[in-house]
C-alpha cells in the first residue's frame, strides 16, 4: 500500500505541475502576446489617422472617416486593459506581479502620450510637430511598453519549462515505484504497469520538449497527440497554446513592418506638404 501511495503521489503531482504549465504560465504567455499584438495595433492606427489630413497626399486613398481609426484605437485600449486585468486576476508568483507592475507603470506613460496624439487628432490638427511627437513617444515609451510585455511573457515561458521538467523529475520518481510494485504485483500488474508507464513517458518527453521549445521562443514544432485520456488533453491543449502563440508572433511581425511602412509613407507626406508650404 505503502509503494501503490508513493506511484500515485509521483503521477498526481507530475499532472499537477502540466496543469500548471497549460492553465497559469502558458495562459498568461498568450494573453501577453495578444497585448503586443495590440500595442502595434494601436500605433498603426494612429499612424493610419495622420494620413487624412486635408493637405496630405494620403488624404485621397482612404474611403472612410478618420473616426474609423479612433474607434479601432479605444476599442484596442479596452481590449488591453481587460487583458491585464485577467493577468492581475490570476495571481501569479512574486516575479511575474513585479513585472506586471512595471508594466503598468510604463503603460500609464504610453496612454498620456497617445492621448496627447489622439486629442490633437481630434481637434483637426496633423501638424508635423504632433506627428513628431508622436513618433518620438512611439520610440520611446511605446517600445517600453512592449518589452516591459516581452519580459512577463519571457518569464511565463520560462516558468513553463521549469514547471515541465519538474513533472518529468516527479514522474521519474513514479516510475521507479511503479517498477519495485510490479514486480511485487506480479506479470499482469506488471504488463499493465509497464504500458502505463510508456504511454506517460512519451507524454511527459513530448510536454518537456514543447516547453522548453517555447521558453527558447522556437514555436515551429507541432506538440504530437492522440489518444482520449488525460494526457493527450493536456498535449493537445499545449498544441493549441504554442499554436495561437505561433499565429500571434507572426501577426506581430506583420504588424511592426506594417507601421514600419506607413511611417514611411507619412513622413514623405509630410516631407512633400514642407516642400509645398515653403
Amino acid at each position: 500500500m505503502v509503494v501503490i501511495a508513493l506511484s500515485l503521489w509521483g503521477l498526481s503531482s507530475a499532472r499537477d505541475s502540466l496543469k500548471t504549465v497549460h492553465e497559469d504560465a502558458m495562459r498568461s504567455a498568450l494573453l501577453a502576446d495578444e497585448n503586443i499584438h495590440i500595442q502595434v495595433q494601436t500605433r498603426m492606427q494612429v499612424l493610419l489617422a495622420f494620413q487624412h489630413a486635408p493637405d496630405s497626399a494620403l488624404a485621397g486613398i482612404h474611403q472612410h472617416p478618420t473616426s474609423t481609426h479612433l474607434e479601432a484605437i479605444a476599442a484596442n485600449q479596452a481590449q488591453a486593459a481587460a487583458l491585464l486585468k485577467e493577468l492581475d486576476a490570476k495571481g501569479t508568483d512574486l516575479q511575474a506581479r513585479q513585472l506586471l507592475e512595471a508594466s503598468h507603470s510604463v503603460c500609464k506613460a504610453w496612454r498620456d502620450k497617445l492621448n496627447q496624439a489622439l486629442d490633437a487628432i481630434k481637434a483637426g490638427d496633423f501638424s508635423p510637430q504632433v506627428m513628431a511627437n508622436f513618433l518620438e513617444a512611439g520610440r520611446n515609451e511605446g517600445e517600453a511598453v512592449v518589452k516591459s510585455i516581452v519580459a512577463f511573457r519571457d518569464h511565463q515561458t520560462t516558468r513553463a519549462d521549469t514547471e515541465s521538467k519538474a513533472a518529468q523529475e516527479r514522474y521519474e520518481v513514479a516510475m521507479v515505484v511503479f517498477a519495485l510494485a510490479s514486480v511485487l504485483l506480479g506479470l499482469p500488474a506488471s504488463v499493465l504497469a509497464l504500458s502505463l508507464l510508456a504511454r506517460m513517458r512519451n507524454g511527459f518527453a513530448a510536454a518537456n520538449a514543447a516547453a522548453t521549445a517555447i521558453a527558447a521562443n522556437d514555436l515551429t514544432h507541432t506538440v504530437a497527440h492522440s489518444g482520449n485520456d488525460e494526457i493527450s488533453h493536456l498535449l493537445a491543449q499545449m498544441e493549441t497554446m504554442r499554436s495561437s502563440l505561433h499565429q500571434m508572433m507572426v501577426q506581430v511581425r506583420h504588424g511592426a513592418d506594417t507601421i514600419a511602412g506607413a511611417s514611411s509613407e507619412v513622413a514623405m507626406g509630410t516631407q512633400d506638404l514642407s516642400s509645398r508650404t515653403e
